[in-house]
C-alpha cells in the first residue's frame, strides 16, 4: 500500500501498490501480509481474519525486516469519519502503526470485540469512546460467560497507549477476555467516571512489563479498575494516575509494580479494592495522595450448621485476604481495611463497617510507613529521587537484601532477580530487594523497545465523543 503509487493497484508490488489499506485488505485473503509505506491514511479499517499488516515502510523495500516502523511512522487518522479507527479479526496482525482520531461507543482507537488478534509496535493515541477510549476488548459471551476458557485471547505487544479519553477505561477497556499485555505504555489517558488507564470486568490474563502512569479518572481508578475474576499485573509501573488499582470483586496479583503520585478524594489514592484480595509482590506504593492502599470486603452469610451463619467467602468473591509481600508502602494513610458483615436472619441492616486491624491483610517482608502493627519495616527506603518519580534504591536503604528469599526473577527494568550485596541485609542466594527496582543488578542481553511517539495536529474540539480534558504533565522521568 503506498499512496503515491501510480501503477494499476493490483498490490503486487511497490509500483502497482493499492493507495488505501481499505483497497489493500480487500485484495487480501488470509495468510497474506500487507506492508504499508510511511503516510497519514485519512481512513477507519476493518481487517480480515489472518491478515497481517504492517507499517513503517519508506517503499523499496524487499524484505519486511527492512522496514523501520520507529522512524517512519504510518498513521491511520480517522478525525470527522465518527468510528472507530480499527475493527479486529480473528487471527489478524497489526504491527508498526499509529491509530489516532477515533470515536466510537466502544474502543475508538483499536474495536477488538470477541477476537484473538495481536497489535504490537503501535501507538494508541487521542482516541474517544464510552467504554475503551484508545481500545476495547471482548464481550459478553451468549454462552457460559463466566468460563474463561471460551474467552477470546488478545495480545498488546509492545504499545503506547497514550493520551485517549471515555467515560470508563480510558486507556484500555476489556471484558470477558484473557489478555496479554506486554511491554506496554499506558499514560495519560483520561476517564470521566472510572479507570482512566485501564478497566478489566470479567477478564483473565497477564499485564507483564508495563508502565501505567498519569493516567486519571473524575471518580475512581485513575490506573486500573478490576471487577470480578481474577487477574494478575506482572512486572507492572502504576504511576500519576488518580485512584490507579480499583479490584471489584475479584482477586489480582501484582508484581513489580511502582504505584505512585496518585490522587483520590478518599478510600486509596494508590490501590482501591472493592471486594477484592490483590496479591502485591515487589510493588512500591509512595507519595499517593487520598492513601496508599484501601480494601473493602463485605461478607455474606450463610445458615451452615444448626443455625450458626459464618462468613461466606465464596460468595462476595473472596477466597483469601489481601496480602503485600516484599513490598514499599511509603505514603500517608498507608493502608485503610474497611470490613462490612452482611445481614444474618432477623436483621433489617447490616452492621456498621469496622477496621479489622491486622487481622485483615497478610503481610511478608515490606516496609511500611508506620509499621503496619509492628509486622513491618518502618523506615524511610532512601528513594533514588521520588519527588522526580524514580523509584530505585541508593546505596544503604534497608530495603536492599531485605526482602524474602523468594520473588520474581527480573525487576521492572528487566534486570536479574535477586542480587547479594555483600555485608548488606541478608547474605547469600535469594536475598531479594523490596520493591520494583533490584538494587545492583544489570541489563539483560535484550531490553525493550517502545515506539516512538510521532507528532500529531490537535485533536478538533467538534469530534464526538465523551468530554477529552487535558492530561496532566508527565513528570521528567518518564521512564519510556
Amino acid at each position: 500500500v503506498s499512496q503515491s503509487a501510480t501503477g494499476d493497484g493490483s498490490g503486487s508490488s511497490w509500483e502497482n501498490a493499492c493507495t488505501t489499506i481499505t483497497a489493500g485488505l480487500t485484495a487480501s485473503a488470509s495468510g497474506d501480509e500487507i506492508w504499508v509505506r510511511s503516510a497519514t491514511y485519512h481512513e477507519a479499517i476493518r481487517l480480515r481474519i489472518g491478515i497481517q499488516l504492517y507499517g513503517g515502510f519508506t517503499g523499496i523495500e524487499t524484505e519486511r525486516e527492512q522496514r523501520d516502523w520507529a522512524s517512519c511512522f504510518t498513521i491511520l487518522d480517522a478525525t470527522g469519519i465518527g468510528k472507530s479507527v480499527v475493527v479486529g479479526a480473528n487471527d489478524a496482525l497489526m504491527d508498526g502503526f499509529t491509530i489516532t482520531g477515533g470515536s466510537a461507543t466502544r474502543g475508538g482507537g483499536i474495536y477488538f470485540g470477541r477476537t484473538s488478534m495481536t497489535v504490537q509496535n503501535c501507538t494508541i493515541m487521542r482516541n474517544k469512546a464510552l467504554l475503551g477510549g484508545g481500545i476495547y476488548l471482548g464481550g459478553k459471551p451468549l454462552v457460559n460467560p463466566y468460563n474463561p476458557s471460551l474467552y477470546p485471547r488478545p495480545s498488546l505487544i509492545k504499545c503506547r497507549i497514550i493520551e485517549n479519553s471515555a467515560r470508563t477505561g480510558g486507556g484500555v477497556y476489556g471484558e470477558y477476555v484473557l489478555l496479554t499485555l506486554d511491554q506496554c505504555l499506558v499514560r495519560d489517558n483520561i476517564a470521566s467516571v472510572r479507570a482512566g488507564g485501564i478497566f478489566f470486568e470479567n477478564c483473565a490474563g497477564s499485564v507483564v512489563n508495563c508502565y501505567i502512569i498519569n493516567n486519571r479518572s473524575e471518580l475512581s481508578a485513575g490506573g486500573i479498575g478490576l471487577t470480578t475474576m481474577d487477574f494478575a499485573y506482572d512486572e507492572c509501573k502504576i504511576s500519576y494516575g488518580r485512584t490507579p488499582a480499583e479490584c471489584a470483586r475479584m482477586s489480582p496479583s501484582f508484581t513489580n509494580c511502582v504505584i505512585a503520585g496518585n490522587h483520590a478524594l478518599k478510600n486509596g489514592g494508590g490501590v482501591h479494592c472493592d471486594q477484592a484480595t490483590p496479591m502485591l509482590t515487589n510493588c512500591t506504593i509512595a507519595a499517593n495522595s487520598g492513601g496508599g492502599i484501601y480494601s473493602y470486603l463485605y461478607f455474606y452469610y450463610q445458615d451452615w450448621v444448626g443455625g450458626d451463619y459464618e462468613r461466606d467467602f465464596l460468595l462476595c468473591g473472596c477466597r483469601d485476604l489481601p496480602s503485600l509481600v516484599n513490598c514499599i508502602v511509603r505514603n500517608d494513610d498507608p493502608i485503610v481495611l474497611e470490613w462490612r458483615d452482611g445481614l444474618r436472619e432477623g436483621e433489617d441492616e447490616p452492621p456498621m463497617p469496622y477496621d479489622p486491624g491486622p487481622e485483615g491483610l497478610n503481610v511478608t517482608s515490606s516496609c511500611i510507613s508506620g509499621g503496619w502493627y509492628g509486622q513491618a519495616l518502618d523506615v524511610d527506603p532512601l528513594f533514588v529521587d521520588p519527588e522526580h518519580g524514580d523509584y530505585h534504591l541508593q546505596p544503604g536503604s534497608p530495603c536492599i537484601d531485605s526482602a524474602s528469599t523468594a520473588g520474581p526473577d527480573f525487576d521492572l527494568d528487566g534486570h536479574l532477580r535477586p542480587v547479594d550485596i555483600p555485608g548488606v541485609g541478608r547474605d547469600g542466594p535469594g536475598a531479594y530487594d523490596m520493591g520494583a527496582y533490584e538494587f545492583g543488578s544489570v541489563p539483560p542481553t535484550l531490553t525493550p523497545t517502545m515506539t516512538p511517539t510521532p507528532t500529531l495536529s490537535p485533536t478538533p474540539t467538534n469530534t464526538p465523543g465523551p468530554p477529552n480534558p487535558t492530561p496532566t504533565a508527565s513528570p521528567s522521568t518518564t521512564p519510556i
